[in-house]
């Protein structure tokens, strides 16, 4: 037992621990928030637990090396393609390529396995490499796997990348922008900087210097990987609000009263024309009443579609809330509908909009803030 062998157990087992950590705070988080999007981060977490345990088990017990070098195989394929899907979704918009490429990596990984299984040869898949000199077993992966693996994660890298710096530009404040700044350099770190370490010491390992490759590739290059996987996952987790967790493309809220008179603006963010709201009010109402009149819709209008923006409504009684977005989704739709509700609950008998009264915006605001998730946990 030497040093490589105690720091190759210290970076995988601090790995598993912290692992462990995160998947708790992160079930934490999905309860205050139910932001479908915490799963896959818990489940990117789960996954890298996993890997770290896999290498660690045949150095402290005497298991069989054969299922677990594959299974290992599979885990570092559903990495990536976890980050692969958490960005995109984080980002807003799903993109068939990104998530055909998330689909395919770990299915060309369980292949890889199932065919090192039928033909009986294991290096098919993986290569166990066993240091006598230090009593260790560390495993890589075979020719086949690192021909889709290795471009995988560098696609990662970029998508990700990409992914962040759209997102970026729709920061709500500093503090956001820092994290997502952070989330940046641990993406950097787990698909630029470590892989690197892992290559250098794949080659090394293969011309001989088997020691040298191992500290490059298990100790230095994992390390890296794994500040950088934290980096970006502590960054995600630090934040309580759901317009975070959950970025949303939102530009503005409107409450209108049949008669077209605007009864609430709220700005999500500045805006880029400072257009006038009674014309847009008026706009809105000559649309709805358009569709209901010429077109004979008999139900109201859920949502108007532009080549850049959306329009999402909801209504009750004489009211109609509008909300102005680049672009639709299920997270939107449930906060205009709670947003509908309390208002119902505790706004319209309080005020009379017929007659032009407009609501107290330093109350209702609060509301809208809540409902969207813009200030602390809610679900």
């Amino acid at each position: 037992m030497g040093i490589l062998f105690l720091a190759f157990l210290l970076s995988h087992g601090l790995n598993v621990i912290a692992s462990i950590l995160m998947i708790v705070a992160l079930i934490r988080l999905h309860q205050n928030t139910g932001i479908s999007l915490v799963h896959v981060m818990t489940l990117l977490f789960v996954t890298w637990g996993t890997t770290n345990l896999l290498l660690i088990l045949p150095n402290i017990f005497p298991l069989q090396i054969r299922m677990i070098a594959l299974l290992n195989v599979i885990g570092s394929a559903f990495a990536p393609a976890l980050f692969i899907l958490f960005a995109d979704r984080f980002e807003g918009q799903v993109s068939p390529i990104k998530t055909a490429v998330a689909t395919a990596t770990p299915l060309l990984a369980i292949m890889t396995v199932v065919i090192a299984l039928w033909t009986d040869n294991l290096s098919v898949a993986t290569v166990v490499l066993p240091i006598e000199t230090e009593n260790l077993i560390t495993m890589r992966w075979g020719e086949m796997p690192s021909l889709f693996l290795f471009p995988s994660i560098l696609l990662t890298g970029v998508w990700v990348h990409q992914e962040l710096n759209a997102t970026i530009l729709h920061a709500f404040d500093k503090r956001q922008l820092k994290q997502l700044k952070s989330m940046k350099i641990g993406n950097i770190l787990t698909f630029f900087i470590g892989p690197i370490f892992g290559v250098v010491g794949v080659i090394l390992v293969t011309i001989g210097h088997t020691i040298l490759g191992t500290w490059s590739s298990e100790i230095v290059g994992y390390a890296i990987v794994s500040i950088g996987v934290f980096i970006f996952g502590i960054n995600y987790l630090m934040s309580s609000e759901t317009a975070f967790l959950k970025p949303q493309r939102v530009d503005t809220l409107l409450v209108l009263h049949q008669t077209g008179i605007p009864i609430l603006r709220y700005d999500f963010r500045p805006p880029e024309i400072d257009a006038d709201t009674a014309l847009i009010s008026g706009a809105i109402t000559a649309i709805t009443a358009l569709m209901s009149e010429t077109f004979g819709v008999k139900s109201s209008v859920k949502s108007i579609h532009f080549e850049d923006k959306e329009l999402m409504l909801q209504f009750f009684d004489d009211i109609a809330f509008i909300l102005i977005t680049e672009r639709t989704s299920v997270f939107l739709e449930k906060a205009l509908e709670k947003l509908k509700i309390e208002f119902q609950d505790n706004f319209s008998k309080k005020y009379n909009f017929n007659s032009g009264e407009v609501l107290d915006q330093t109350i209702f605001i609060p509301t809208v803030r809540q409902c969207f998730g813009l200030q602390g946990n809610y679900s």
